[in-house]
């Protein structure tokens, strides 16, 4: 229901599902390790602080060199032309808010999810900001993984689930790291859970 009606998105690609941490950390963590020999982390210094936490984590756990564009310059807003300088084949993901928190800077989703493939590196989007607010399109958009909220702008209330988008065209490419009830392929037939 989300993906469809807000997100862009076709069936097979959307979870709800845990936290928007929780979610941000298992599919920034399955694009870097579906890039391997790639050692770098693109995002800016204005993303939402929770992010660049989970990065700075991210990248000390996986031995890989996190790179803030600085784009404090009251903008808040980094470009496809400031993005191509960063992007070279050690480039394993990128990642943005869509929109800024305190600016309200709308990102390119399309132009730079774009570029960052076309450097061999997948990208992830926080729409914590943007689900609910604008039209997302993620299927339109091209986009490779996103990760958003239910309580901003889709007012649901305390405890709401988050949800995480994984586009079809990569899905066979990711290894989440969380080998949980949704990240296994059934092995066995299951049983009666009581006898």
């Amino acid at each position: 229901l989300i993906g469809r009606a807000a997100l862009g998105a076709a069936p097979g690609q959307t979870l709800a599902i845990d936290t928007t941490s929780v979610n941000f950390y298992q599919l920034c963590h399955a694009a870097i390790t579906a890039r391997p020999g790639r050692q770098t982390v693109i995002s800016d210094t204005s993303n939402f602080p929770t992010d660049r936490y989970i990065l700075e984590g991210l990248c000390k756990e996986l031995g890989c060199n996190l790179v803030l564009i600085d784009d404090s310059d009251g903008h808040e807003y980094v470009t496809p032309e400031v993005l191509s300088q960063y992007l070279t084949d050690d480039v394993a993901l990128v990642t943005l808010s869509v929109i800024q928190y305190r600016s309200g800077a709308l990102h390119d989703i399309p132009r730079l999810t774009s570029l960052a493939r076309d450097a061999g590196a997948l990208f992830v989007w926080d729409a914590s900001h943007a689900v609910g607010a604008i039209e997302l399109n993620l299927d339109s958009n091209g986009v490779d993984l996103c990760v958003g909220c239910t309580y901003k702008y889709g007012n649901s209330g305390p405890g709401s689930p988050a949800w995480l988008y994984v586009s079809k065209r990569i899905q066979k490419e990711l290894q989440i790291p969380i080998q949980g009830w949704f990240a296994q392929e059934a092995q066995f037939e299951m049983g009666p859970v009581f006898e």
